[in-house]
C-alpha cells in the first residue's frame, strides 16, 4: 500500500505535475489577494504549461547531457519513463501555445523576458570540453532565480491582467511574501541535491552555510513571511486570507523541520503540495467569506 503511494508521489514529483499545479494555485491566490474572484483565465493555462514545460525541458536536457555529472538525477527518466516524459513535454507545449493565442497581449509581452531567463537556466549558454555552462551553474543563483521567477509569474501576471489599480506598496509586499515562500520551499530541495551539487561543483546555499543553517534560513524566511502578511492584510487587502496563510505556513514549517524529511519522494510531494494547499485554502476562504456575506443582513 505504502509502496503504491510512494510510486504515485514519485510520479507527481518527477513529472513536475505537482509543482506546476502549485504555480496555478498560487496565481489563483493572487487573484483573491487583489480583490478578484478566482478564475481560470488563459494566462493560468500559460502558467501551468510553461512551468510544466520549463521543468520537463530541464529534465530532458539534463538527461541528454552526456557530460553532466548530475545524470543520476534523471534515472527515473532513463530507466523507464523517457517516452512518458517526452509525451508530457509535448502536451505542455500545445497547452502553452493555446494559452498564448487566447491571452491578452500585455500578458504575453510580460512573459517574454521571463521565458528567456527560464530557457537560459536550462539550456547551455557556453560549452567547454567537459561541461555545458548554464545560468544554474552561477554560484548561489539557482534558489534566488527560482524565487524571483515564481514571484514575477504568480504575482505580476495576475496584476498585469487585472484592470484593478494596485498600490506600489501592496505590490511590493505581495512580491516579498511570494519570494520568501518559494525561497523557503526551495531550500529543502537544494539540501536534497547537496551530494550531486558537490560532484557537479555547483555552489548552493546549503553547501555554503551547511544543512542546519540552511534549514534555519528557511524557517526565518517563513517567519518574516508571517510578519509581512500580518502587516499587509491588517492595512490593505482582504483580511480573511490571513488565516489560510497562517495555516499553510505552519504546515510548511512542520514539514521543513520534520525528522522524516530525507525519507522518500513522498516528503517532497508533500512539500510541493504546500503551495497547492496555500492557494486552495485562500480560494476556499474567499468562497466561505462570500457565502457568509451573502446571507448577512445589510
Amino acid at each position: 500500500m505504502f509502496h503504491v503511494f510512494t510510486h504515485q508521489a514519485r510520479f507527481l514529483v518527477k513529472t513536475n505535475f505537482l509543482v506546476s499545479l502549485g504555480a496555478v494555485f498560487l496565481t489563483l491566490q493572487t487573484q483573491v489577494q487583489l480583490g478578484m474572484r478566482p478564475y481560470i483565465y488563459p494566462y493560468i493555462v500559460i502558467i501551468f504549461s510553461a512551468s510544466y514545460m520549463a521543468y520537463n525541458t530541464h529534465t530532458v536536457v539534463g538527461w541528454f547531457d552526456a557530460h553532466s555529472q548530475r545524470k543520476s538525477n534523471y534515472q527515473w527518466v532513463e530507466n523507464q519513463n523517457e517516452g512518458l516524459q517526452r509525451m508530457l513535454l509535448m502536451i505542455s507545449i500545445v497547452l502553452f501555445f493555446c494559452g498564448i493565442v487566447l491571452a491578452k497581449q500585455k500578458v504575453v509581452a510580460a512573459l517574454v523576458p521571463l521565458s528567456m531567463v527560464t530557457l537560459c537556466y536550462s539550456f547551455p549558454l557556453l560549452k567547454t570540453k567537459t561541461i555545458f555552462f548554464r545560468l544554474r551553474e552561477v554560484p548561489f543563483l539557482k534558489v534566488f532565480l527560482i524565487s524571483v521567477t515564481w514571484s514575477a509569474v504568480t504575482v505580476l501576471l495576475p496584476a498585469i491582467h487585472s484592470s484593478i489599480e494596485i498600490s506600489h506598496a501592496q505590490l511590493v509586499m505581495m512580491l516579498s511574501e511570494r519570494f520568501l515562500l518559494i525561497f523557503a520551499v526551495a531550500i529543502p530541495f537544494d539540501i536534497r541535491d547537496m551530494k550531486t551539487d558537490t560532484k557537479a561543483k555547483l555552489k548552493t546555499v546549503p553547501l555554503a552555510i551547511g544543512k542546519g543553517n540552511a534549514l534555519v534560513l528557511s524557517n526565518v524566511c517563513l517567519l518574516v513571511f508571517i510578519a509581512i502578511s500580518i502587516y499587509h492584510f491588517s492595512l490593505n487587502g482582504p483580511s480573511f486570507v490571513l488565516m489560510p496563510l497562517m495555516i499553510s505556513v505552519i504546515v510548511l514549517i512542520v514539514l521543513i523541520n520534520a525528522k522524516f524529511r530525507n525519507m522518500s519522494a513522498v516528503y517532497y510531494a508533500l512539500l510541493d503540495g504546500t503551495l497547492i494547499l496555500q492557494g486552495a485554502l485562500v480560494c476556499l476562504s474567499y468562497y466561505l467569506n462570500d457565502g457568509i456575506a451573502g446571507v448577512l443582513p445589510i
